[in-house]
């Protein structure tokens, strides 16, 4: 008989399970609901790819894996949300690597030695998910962080001045 044991640790919420596959699969999808992390399946028919926001093309730039604001924003917080929500719209990458935030706040004009202890607070205040370890620490947008970066993004583009046809 197979066996199967798992450890999750999702911010204050600890799951451990061990037996029959089947029985764990159920355990950890419950322990998903009960903590609101449920991530729902892909629909068999894939819809088209996203169009990114109209804010986010006028305020954010790509240039290889870097993704980074044409405008100052208020704060790092702020400029961090922005960066994620550009990665997911204009690269199609919803798992982003530290280093492409640090690189994406660098050519943005901020100076700044680590971007973690943000990403930590966004973390706790439900905007952002954290999965990995270490080096393989990767950063997503939840609903909630798309929604603060897409107003921030419209914020920041409607500071912009308007072009003329």
């Amino acid at each position: 008989m197979d066996t199967l044991r798992i450890r999750i640790k999702t911010g204050g919420h600890e799951f451990e399970a061990e037996g029959p596959p089947a029985e764990v699969h159920l355990e950890a999808v419950r322990f998903a609901q009960i903590i609101g992390a449920e991530e729902k399946p892909a629909p068999a028919i894939q819809s088209p790819p996203e169009q990114p926001a109209p804010a986010i093309g006028k305020i954010a730039r790509v240039n290889g894996r870097v993704v980074s604001l044409r405008v100052a924003s208020e704060s790092l917080h702020q400029a961090v949300l922005v960066l994620l929500l550009g990665q997911q719209q204009l690269r199609n990458n919803a798992a982003v690597a530290g280093a492409e935030i640090m690189d994406g706040l660098r050519a943005s004009g901020h100076t700044v030695g680590r971007a973690d202890n943000i990403l930590k607070r966004h973390a706790a205040a439900g905007n952002v998910v954290a999965t990995g370890k270490r080096k393989r620490l990767r950063y997503r947008l939840t609903k909630d962080g798309v929604e603060k970066a897409q107003a921030i993004a419209a914020a920041l583009a409607s500071s912009l001045p308007q072009e003329s046809k």
